[in-house]
């Protein structure tokens, strides 16, 4: 068989596009539906930037596919080409677009209603959508008036900026300007065209089927219409219109006109709700509406005792961290609100209960709800894995001779000689000699000799009457030490968490004494500081399963250069204090301290130690060296799902419980009676099948 090169174009087309593909694409969830035909359209999706374009990914899924949108504090520029790859929509991006957005989603949803919430953030954040040549163009709400705006048509998405001419058969054009202008946003355009008595008006498609339901109310004969707007202050404008038009129906014989959630209307008698300001536009007969007036008064009226109080349970979030929340959301909203009486609102914290007690209109009670549902949601955990690894190394050598002269005793009349190899550590034969000089009794030969004996190394001493002293010293020493800490700690997403383990430490900070003829109470003043591995640590999980760390790793350690009973203490330190991006389950280096000590003595007697070749007789050399190294390493796990961290669990159980069983094992000594851990199914049953946990049990009958 032979195959044309043209075959091939789409597959090296769709190999050049993944490759193009902006790194900082954002990541999303995909959910698979149920059934699939096909998993890519073939096609190519173009986002320019700055008027550059740039192919997006061509492996769109099926217009089947759901995504579950979770973003928080996303640039806004890669949520559209996220959008732009899902939907295949070839999108223009404005310079000015910059900003993050934050997109919670508690569902998955279509390519399409992606591409809804994609029109909702932008208008949030200043921004809108125009769609002109087959492309969107993403551009400022204050230049949208300038751009070229398409026409509304059957296909226009309820978040796009549209265009639409509105013909009046009734009223004039310059009456419904002044009229309409409060209810739109500032962003949209109106005006009046005379000639032809129209309007024409440029938001989104929503807000044109807002407009044309108004129109459709008041554009009547002179003398035929008259329009109320009637606010709602304790109640929900929406459920009163539900009421007065089952009312109406029933005065009217049943006569309806099937009213939907915005709009309603009878024979003689429309409604409208306007949701923002929690209002009702009435037009028809006066005297209907005079009725339906009473009727409204009747029912907007507080409820008696807690009727406009609330009781919300929180499942994850605190209740005292989002009431400042809540209650600067609730002010901003009764500030905004141009409706005079919803002044009444309050919240307060139950920290018992975790539970919320909110006062406020019905109104504003649903929306202070839907924040709270948005708040209240379970957060990610992460587990952080730590190794500290330090590795130190001293070395010292030691050779020379000590001399020293004294007074003459009876202690030892013939003299003495001895040599000794022994590894404990004691004085410095220097410093026995310097007492045995410097005391005004000495020190008798016995004693010297004693710490010669004891010192580290080969020491080789001649005593006599005390008459002459001397000690030949040769000592090497070697010291290594491994450090190993593995500090595991689980956190929740945006939550510091800290470790410590070490000792609690006493140091004396000030003290005072009897001085002169002033007599006091001598006292000293300690105080306690925490000494070992401290781990602290605040994980934020990024979109793409990363994780950005916020750590502050310090090891502390009594120096064993402190001499028992100083006062102050001596400790070594090592800290490190960094933030670092890791993705899930990556091992990442934070830091590494390598510090080298080196430190050369001679000590000689004046003269005698500068004769040539003799003069060996009478120097001593010192030559020590130390080395640390200090690594720290650190894992980020994400720890999404309760299969995940119950499979942890048990690992770290099982590997805890078989410890103990190989010390038992490998040890000569019984430890029948010790506590041993229970088996991780009897430690931890399964929730709802009703067993208890067992009681510790012997290693007779133990099964590894």
């Amino acid at each position: 068989m032979t195959y044309s090169l043209l075959s091939y174009a789409p597959r090296y087309a769709i190999l050049l596009a993944l490759l193009l593909l902006p790194v900082d694409t954002l990541w999303a969830q995909q959910v698979e539906p149920a059934a699939r035909t096909s998993t890519s359209t073939g096609e190519q999706t173009r986002v320019t930037m700055d008027g550059e374009q740039v192919t997006a990914s061509a492996d769109t899924p099926a217009g089947g596919a759901r995504f579950t949108m979770n973003m928080r504090e996303a640039d806004i520029r890669g949520f559209i080409q996220w959008i732009a790859d899902r939907t295949q929509k070839n999108i223009i991006v404005h310079r000015s677009v910059r900003g993050a957005v934050t997109v919670i989603s508690s569902r998955a949803v279509t390519a399409d209603e992606a591409y809804e919430l994609f029109l909702t953030v932008l208008a949030l954040n200043g921004f809108a959508a125009v769609e002109t040549d087959g492309a969107i163009k993403v551009i400022p709400d204050a230049e949208a008036k300038a751009a070229d705006i398409p026409f509304a048509g059957n296909e226009s998405r309820e978040g796009e900026i549209v265009t639409s001419i509105i013909s009046l058969k009734h009223t004039e054009a310059g009456q419904f300007v002044q009229t309409l202008k409060p209810l739109i946003p500032a962003s949209a355009h109106l005006a009046a065209y005379t000639p032809t008595n129209s309007l024409i008006v440029a938001d989104t498609a929503r807000s044109l089927n807002k407009i044309n339901q108004i129109i459709g109310i008041l554009d009547r004969k002179e003398g035929e219409i008259e329009l109320e707007i009637i606010p709602i202050l304790h109640a929900s404008a929406e459920d009163i219109v539900d009421v007065v038009e089952s009312v109406v129906k029933a005065l009217d014989g049943g006569a309806s006109s099937g009213a939907g959630n915005a709009k309603g209307k009878t024979e003689e008698i429309s409604f409208a709700v306007d949701k923002r300001s929690n209002s009702i536009l009435i037009t028809g007969n006066r005297k209907k509406r005079a009725q339906i007036k009473k009727l409204i008064a009747r029912l907007d009226t507080p409820l008696d005792g807690n009727g406009n109080t609330q009781v919300v349970y929180l499942n994850y979030i605190e209740a005292e961290e989002i009431v400042p929340i809540l209650q600067s959301v609730g002010d901003s909203m009764l500030k905004d609100s141009k409706t005079e009486g919803l002044k009444s609102f309050s919240i307060n914290s139950s920290e018992t209960n975790n539970a919320l007690v909110i006062q406020a209109p019905p109104s504003l009670m649903n929306n202070i709800k839907s924040v709270i549902s948005q708040l209240d949601i379970q957060r990610a955990q992460v587990l952080i894995e730590a190794v500290l690894v330090q590795v130190s190394g001293d070395a010292g050598d030691d050779f020379g001779v000590v001399w020293g002269a004294s007074e003459i005793y009876s202690d030892n009349p013939d003299g003495a000689v001895a040599a000794v190899n022994t590894p404990s550590a004691a004085a410095d034969p220097g410093a026995l000699v310097g007492a045995a000089l410097a005391s005004e009794d000495g020190l008798t030969s016995e004693e010297l000799a004693a710490g010669l004996i004891t010192n580290s190394g080969l020491t080789f001493g001649y005593l006599k009457d005390g008459n002459l002293v001397g000690a030949l010293r040769a000592i090497a020493t070697r010291n290594k030490s491994n450090i190993l800490s593995t500090p595991t700690i689980v956190a929740l997403d945006n939550e510091e968490a800290s470790l410590l383990v070490g000792q609690n430490v006493p140091f004396i900070t000030g003290s005072a004494t009897s001085s002169g003829s002033t007599v006091t109470n001598p006292f000293q003043t300690v105080e306690r500081q925490d000494v070992g591995i401290e781990l602290t640590v605040t994980p934020r999980i990024n979109q793409g399963d990363s994780v950005t760390l916020e750590i502050e790793q310090t090891t502390e350690n009594v120096s064993e250069n402190t001499t028992g009973g100083e006062v102050d203490l001596i400790t070594d330190k090592a800290e490190i204090k960094t933030s670092a991006l890791v993705r899930d389950g990556q091992v990442l280096v934070l830091g590494g301290l390598i510090r080298e000590d080196r430190t050369n003595t001679r000590t000689q007697v004046p003269i005698l130690g500068s004769i040539p070749v003799l003069g060996k007789l009478f120097r001593s050399y010192s030559d020590k060296k130390s080395k640390n190294n200090l690594m720290v390493f650190i894992r980020p796990i994400i720890l999404k799902e309760e299969m995940q961290i119950n499979g942890l669990t048990r690992q770290r159980y099982a590997f805890m419980r078989q410890q103990q069983l190989q010390r038992a094992l490998s040890s000569y000594i019984s430890y029948r009676d010790t506590p041993l851990l229970e088996e991780f199914e009897t430690f931890s049953p399964t929730p709802g099948s009703g067993q208890v946990p067992g009681l510790p049990y012997d290693l007779d009958n133990a099964a590894p």
